[in-house]
């Protein structure tokens, strides 16, 4: 029996995320609706861990431990893997596009009736949902590189983890994380603190 952890609600309530281990001894995000009372697996099994809903209901942020690039050890001549997490965006509609889809740079008339228009229509929110047939191709990878990273948080807009430096047997005190921001608007990475 596997336990699940990490576990966050939807913004409506009704979904619940979470994190279990697999009969392939990885880690996969599940999705439990309320309403029907039934499971599904939102995630590959792929070390998929730390959900964390979008609070506009768009996206299912994670993180996955996926990026396996070895580096040769100088000493030993041994391979070790470091930096194998990454931040994902799971796209939860099948109408939306993913948040790193190229975007136009077009200059486009601003008309003012128009852009009245568009922020009425931003002002009244769809109702949340989750369209679950093909939902695990709806997974990309921030546009950022691998780390070790945890503890996922997600804001209107903008995304936070930790970056924690990987430590050596050697060290006296423990590596300091950095909390980093990707703002979706501006799709720039910045560390905060």
């Amino acid at each position: 029996l596997q336990e699940i952890t990490q576990y966050v609600f939807s913004p409506d309530s009704e979904w619940l995320a979470y994190t279990k281990r697999t009969d392939n001894g990885q880690t996969a995000i599940f999705l439990y609706g309320l309403a029907k009372k039934a499971i599904t697996m939102a995630t590959e099994a792929d070390g998929s861990n730390d959900p964390a809903f979008d609070p506009d209901g768009k996206y299912l942020f994670f993180l996955s431990e996926r990026e396996i690039n070895p580096t040769l050890g100088s000493f030993e001549l041994s391979y070790t893997v470091n930096r194998t997490s990454r931040p994902q965006a799971l796209v939860l509609r099948a109408d939306l596009p993913s948040p790193f889809a190229p975007r136009s740079d077009e200059a486009k008339p601003v008309d003012p009736k128009e852009e009245e228009k568009k922020k009425e229509e931003a002002k009244k929110k769809e109702p949340f949902r989750i369209d679950l047939e093909g939902l695990r191709r709806r997974v990309v990878p921030f546009p950022v590189a691998a780390g070790n990273y945890t503890g996922v948080s997600a804001g209107s807009g903008k995304v936070f983890w930790l970056s924690v430096p990987a430590s050596t047997l050697t060290d006296s005190d423990a590596p300091k994380a950095s909390l980093r921001v990707y703002d979706l608007e501006k799709r720039k990475e910045a560390e905060v603190a």
